[in-house]
C-alpha cells in the first residue's frame, strides 16, 4: 500500500472531490458532535472547517509540505544532483517533475487565503475561522513564515535557513499582502513577539 501511495501523482480534480467527500461526511458529524456536546451547531461547523483549513496549511500535501519540495528542488538547482542524497528528500517523495504542481497547490491556497480574509474583514473579524482566535490563526501566523519571515528582530534564525525559507516566496508568482498583515496583526495582538525558539 505504502508503494502504490509513494507513486502516485499528484492529482487536483481528485483532490478537491476528496474534500467535497468528506465535507459532505464532515458536515454532519460536526453538527450533530455539536449537539452532542451541547454547544451551538455553528461551533461545530466552524471546528470542521477550521481543520480542514489547518491541513491546506501545515498538514502531508499541504502548503507547508509542498513548500519543503520547492526548497529541496532549489537545493537541486544550487548545489546538483547530490543534494538528494539528504533523506529528507526521500522522506517528502521528492520528484522534480511534480514541482509544478506543488506550485500550484500552495498559490491556489494563498489566493483562497486572501479571499478568505478579505471575506473576514468584510464580516469585521480579523480571525480566519469565526471571530474570535483558533488554532487556524495560530498555524497561519508560524506557517506564514514559511512565505514571508518576520524580520531577524522578531525571529531570530541563522541567516542560511533565513535564505532557505525566502525559496517560497521567489518560487511562485506572487501573493497578496492582506497575507502578512493577517499573520502580523495575530502574532501582535494574540501572541508573542519576538518568536523564542
Amino acid at each position: 500500500m505504502t508503494e502504490f501511495i509513494s507513486k502516485r501523482l499528484p492529482n487536483i480534480k481528485n483532490d478537491v472531490l476528496s474534500g467535497i467527500t468528506v465535507a459532505l461526511a464532515l458536515v454532519p458529524e460536526a453538527v450533530a458532535f455539536a449537539f452532542v456536546a451541547g454547544v451551538d451547531p455553528l461551533v461545530g461547523l466552524y471546528a470542521a472547517f477550521m481543520v480542514g483549513l489547518i491541513n491546506e496549511i501545515a498538514g502531508e500535501g499541504g502548503m507547508a509540505w509542498n513548500a519543503r519540495l520547492l526548497m529541496f528542488h532549489a537545493g537541486i538547482e544550487a548545489q546538483g544532483q547530490g543534494a538528494a542524497a539528504n533523506p529528507m528528500y526521500a522522506q517528502y517523495q521528492y520528484d522534480a517533475d511534480t514541482i509544478s504542481v506543488s506550485r500550484e497547490k500552495i498559490e491556489s491556497l494563498l489566493v483562497y487565503l486572501a479571499v478568505h480574509i478579505k471575506a473576514q474583514s468584510a464580516k469585521e473579524s480579523h480571525f480566519l475561522v469565526g471571530d474570535q482566535l483558533t488554532a487556524a490563526d495560530v498555524y497561519w501566523a508560524y506557517f506564514s513564515n514559511m512565505l514571508e519571515a518576520l524580520p531577524p528582530q522578531h525571529c531570530p534564525m541563522p541567516g542560511g535557513l533565513r535564505d532557505i525559507w525566502g525559496v517560497l516566496a521567489k518560487s511562485i508568482s506572487g501573493y497578496d499582502p492582506v497575507l502578512i498583515e493577517q499573520r502580523d496583526r495575530i502574532l501582535t495582538q494574540h501572541l508573542a513577539l519576538p518568536l523564542d525558539f
